[in-house]
């Protein structure tokens, strides 16, 4: 994955944003609204922000979003998969004594939400916060088939991979969807 870091061109700001409200894609989100969705983040010269006016809460993107690559084939969100936009090799998952991945449900939905961090640091800094016990940390080898395999890890009805979870100032769950799989 490579990332562009704000600040960004008129150009770069006219593609995220477009990305952000095309409906093939799966966009950025921040803070989860009282009625359960998310907010929609919103591409600005200094990074995103989640309301007009607002603080900047992310300072990067993926280059492919910000270029127009999204557009090409491969690169947008087609019914239930992410097309190998983010790449999961190499990705640090926590897991209990038996290896199977430590999960989360957000308040207000049925969804299991699987963590994936790019770092030991992030991942440490993201389950100390949360209290989140766990026995052992493995690294993902082959994201494509371990894609392929969480479904029949856990029983859920929707399973959503997300990338680098974090907290905010707020302490409000923050993280990137990259993948969603079906479960049994």
């Amino acid at each position: 994955m490579i990332a562009v870091n704000a600040p960004w061109t008129d150009d770069q700001v006219a593609s995220l944003n477009a990305f952000q409200n095309d409906e093939r894609n799966h966009p950025f989100t921040g803070r989860r609204k009282t009625d359960g969705s998310n907010t929609l983040l919103i591409a600005t010269p200094s990074g995103w922000i989640e309301e007009k006016g607002g603080p900047v809460v992310q300072a990067w993107a993926h280059d492919w979003m910000a270029n127009w690559e999204w557009q090409t084939p491969g690169k947008v969100r087609t019914p239930g998969r992410w097309t190998g936009a983010t790449s999961l090799d190499g990705v640090l998952l926590p897991c209990d004594k038996e290896e199977v991945p430590i999960t989360f449900a957000p308040l207000g939905t049925q969804d299991i939400y699987v963590a994936c961090f790019s770092t030991i640091e992030k991942l440490m800094k993201t389950l100390d916060k949360g209290r989140v016990p766990f026995a052992k940390v493995i690294e993902i080898k082959n994201g494509k088939e371990f894609i392929k395999a969480i479904p029949l890890m856990l029983d859920s009805r929707l399973i959503k991979i997300v990338l680098d979870p974090y907290y905010t100032e707020e302490d409000q769950m923050s993280f990137i969807e990259v993948e969603r799989t079906s479960g049994n």
